[in-house]
């Protein structure tokens, strides 16, 4: 399991719940829970949450804005 070192975005967050991941990109709460179950998110959990790392939330979003360019 990969450890994530404690980094914060702009916005002064850690991580963020799928729901808040979701909110912000635009990304169905779906499409988060599938990238995980395909290993392509690996989640941050505790007590029943999972968090996105915003490191990991950064590089998801940078991955899709390049494969968009074509």
């Amino acid at each position: 399991m990969k450890s994530h070192p404690i980094t914060t975005d702009t916005n002064g967050r850690a991580a963020y719940r799928l729901r808040e991941a979701s909110a912000l990109t635009g990304i169905p709460t779906s499409t988060f829970r599938t990238l995980i179950r395909r290993g392509d998110l690996n989640p941050i959990t505790g007590f029943g949450v999972w968090l996105i790392a915003a490191d990991d939330l950064q590089a998801l979003l940078n991955k899709r804005l390049r494969n968009s360019r074509g």
